[in-house]
């Protein structure tokens, strides 16, 4: 996977399990905007987005901690998948992805997907 900075260098594939939950979670497919997350949703995903500003800072002043700003949904979920199952280790981030359901992680993926949307990719024209 792509534009996960310096976290690629501590990845480490596991069981196939893990890789099975987070497949079956984004086969389910991620929200694609304002008008697919309901009041409700979009009020959950602020508060828990609220808890990861506690270390997480969108203007990317922390020094050593990764943004979780400009990625997809799918891009999201999947690595909080990756942390809850193991793949990547920090003890503070598994323990965090184990304490969210699965519908609190796509709300939180969603939520920050929509709020701090990633960046158009360039075509390979470069435009």
């Amino acid at each position: 996977m792509k534009g996960f900075g310096n976290l690629a260098a501590h990845w480490r594939i596991s069981g196939l399990g893990h890789w099975l939950c987070a497949a079956l979670l984004l086969a389910a497919g991620p929200a694609s905007g304002a008008e697919a997350m309901s009041p409700h949703q979009l009020e959950e995903g602020r508060y828990l987005a609220s808890l990861c500003t506690t270390c997480h800072q969108p203007d990317r002043k922390t020094r050593g901690i990764p943004r979780i700003t400009g990625y997809s949904s799918k891009e999201m979920l999947e690595m909080m998948m990756e942390y809850r199952g193991g793949e990547v280790h920090h003890g503070a981030m598994e323990n965090i992805a184990q304490s969210l359901n699965d519908a609190e992680l796509r709300v939180l993926a969603d939520y920050l997907a929509l709020t701090f949307p990633p960046a158009p990719r360039k075509t390979e024209t470069g435009k």
